[in-house]
């Protein structure tokens, strides 16, 4: 049985990479360091090596490392729920004017909240710099947690 062609953007501090996934095998086809002046000029490379494997324009899924994901417990009076986190951290975090994006929320006993969260601000830079280089983004990829680009919250 043969499967689709996929493709995927790694993004690493180090490095940027274009992996295809055929009949279940994934290969990274060409990466460059992200940190050099000329990256969008790499990025805009990386795309026209898809689209010629792919004739047409490429669909991409975009790996974000974990590393980016923030965690904080939040001690309250009483269990709360998804959006009262949000709510709480979006006004600690008075200098990220996009919110977040709440990836996982645990209870801790009685007093306590566990949450774990990416800043929409990061997520809409990517999009741009990968989108301008001309990418369709299909989904979001950061760690087990995936968000079709289509269903990223948005901040008022």
């Amino acid at each position: 049985m043969t499967y689709p062609r996929k493709f995927f953007l790694n993004l690493a501090s180090n490095s940027i990479s274009l992996v295809v996934e055929q009949d279940r095998e994934q290969k990274v086809l060409d990466s460059f360091d992200p940190n050099e002046p000329a990256a969008s000029v790499n990025l805009k490379q990386l795309f026209e090596l898809a689209k010629a494997l792919n004739s047409k324009v490429p669909k991409i899924e975009v790996n974000i490392p974990e590393n980016l994901l923030k965690n904080e417990t939040l001690i309250t009076n009483k269990p709360i729920s998804n959006n009262e986190a949000i709510e709480i951290i979006n006004k600690r975090n008075t200098d990220n004017k996009s919110g977040i994006i709440s990836l996982n929320i645990e209870s801790i006993g009685n007093r306590a909240t566990s949450i774990t969260y990416i800043q929409i601000s990061l997520i809409n830079e990517v999009k741009e710099f990968v989108e301008k280089a001309g990418f369709i983004i299909t989904r979001f990829n950061i760690g087990t947690v995936s968000y079709t680009h289509l269903t990223l919250p948005t901040k008022a």
